[in-house]
C-alpha cells in the first residue's frame, strides 16, 4: 500500500508543472522546485512500476479508481457554473 501514497504525492508534485505552464496568473514556482518535483515524480513512477510488477491485480484497482475519478470529474465539470472573467475597464 505504500505505493499509493507515492502516487498521490507525485500528483501534487505534478501540479507544480500545471501551475507553471497553464496558469500565468499565479506566481511561478522556482526552477529548483520544478527540478525537485521532476525527480520525485520519476522515483514515484519507478516505485509504482515495481509495485505493479509484483502484484498485477493492482492494475485492475487502478483502472477502477481512474474510471471513478474520471466519472466524478465529468459530473462536477458539467454541474459547476463556468467561471467568467470580469470585463476589462473602459478606456479613458
Amino acid at each position: 500500500m505504500k505505493c499509493w501514497r507515492w502516487t498521490f504525492v507525485a500528483l501534487v508534485a505534478l501540479s507544480l508543472f500545471r501551475v507553471r505552464f497553464a496558469r500565468p496568473d499565479l506566481p511561478r514556482p522556482a526552477n529548483v522546485s520544478l527540478a525537485a518535483a521532476a525527480v520525485y515524480v520519476a522515483f514515484a513512477a519507478w516505485t509504482l512500476y515495481f509495485g505493479f510488477r509484483r502484484a498485477t491485480h493492482l492494475v485492475v484497482w487502478l483502472a477502477v479508481i481512474a474510471a471513478a475519478a474520471l466519472a466524478f470529474y465529468v459530473f462536477t465539470v458539467n454541474r459547476s457554473p463556468r467561471a467568467t472573467r470580469p470585463a476589462p475597464p473602459p478606456p479613458r
